[in-house]
């Protein structure tokens, strides 16, 4: 019988998993069943989720500088834990790699919002992009904001040696392959496009998302951005990202790590190289689950 069997709670237990002695999981209970023999599952979350437990009031801030992103991290961190005070709960700022084109960053929000929604609502869901993550290391939490997702592993998944099943999804409810961006709006009450810099055209295309669906249009605003370099720079990006988006790949593999040490992981939040030529499949992918 486990020594832990009726002592779990939910959202006051927090739970650590470990690999060969190495925490790759940091969270919380969130529900706890029993069946008719007595087995108890229990479904945790994890710290991520903590950000819901906090409420950011209705807001107006102006940040500037270099270090402008790290500067509302820290504002609504600093709010997140005020209020939630139990010590490992705590999220403490980490590596903070994005950065605004104007080194400028206006945030502002007329209602009640918990800190998990502002932060989303204010950063990989602005022109900004990037990835928000949980960084654990010496027994505190860190949440980073990142430019690109996390290491890229040294193993690589490959038919023939260790993919062992491959099955493709392609969401084409969201998709859009043509992308005619907006910034903010300027002295002549019109909105900033991307014609200047990009040969008098105001969008931009993806030419393998073309190839997949079609021309699809979509108009997008960035209210942030006040130049037209910055603005072309983010539709690039963005335009690729609405096409990646909408194609992922359940895998099943063999972690190689197991056998050989010496190679990296399959895990959440790692960059993976898959590669399967009857499939026509050879690229960098995110782990997005394990």
């Amino acid at each position: 019988e486990n020594g832990m069997f009726g002592k779990l709670k939910q959202l006051v237990t927090p739970i650590s998993l470990y690999q060969d002695s190495k925490e790759i999981f940091f969270g919380r209970i969130i529900s706890v069943e029993r069946d008719f023999y007595n087995h108890e599952l229990v479904t945790v979350e994890g710290a991520l989720s903590f950000l819901h437990d906090a409420v950011i009031r209705p807001f107006s801030v102006r940040f500037t500088g270099a270090d402008a992103v790290r500067k509302y991290i820290i504002y609504i961190l600093r709010q997140y834990n005020e209020q939630v005070v139990d010590e490992w709960k705590q999220i403490h700022v980490g590596r903070i790699t994005v950065t605004d084109p104007n080194d400028y960053v206006y945030r502002w929000k007329d209602s009640y919002n918990d800190a998990y929604e502002v932060l989303m609502d204010h950063t990989i869901e602005t022109s900004l992009g990037g990835y928000l993550s949980i960084r654990r290391a010496n027994g505190r939490t860190y949440l980073d904001y990142t430019e690109t997702a996390g290491e890229t592993s040294d193993q690589v998944i490959q038919f023939g040696e260790n993919l062992l099943d491959l099955n493709r999804f392609i969401n084409a409810e969201h998709v859009f392959t043509v992308m005619l961006p907006l910034g903010k709006e300027g002295k002549n009450s019109k909105k900033i496009t991307v014609a200047p810099v990009n040969g008098q055209k105001d969008y931009v295309e993806s030419s393998e998302g073309i190839a997949l669906f079609g021309r699809i249009w979509k108009i997008v605003e960035y209210p942030d951005i006040t130049s037209a370099k910055a603005l072309l720079t983010a539709a690039k990006r963005d335009i690729k990202s609405a096409f990646l988006e909408s194609v992922s790949i359940d895998i099943k593999a063999v972690d190689l790590s197991l056998i050989n040490p010496n190679i990296g992981g399959l895990r959440h939040g790692t960059i993976v190289r898959v590669i399967s030529k009857p499939h026509g499949i050879d690229e960098y992918m995110l782990c997005r689950k394990v």
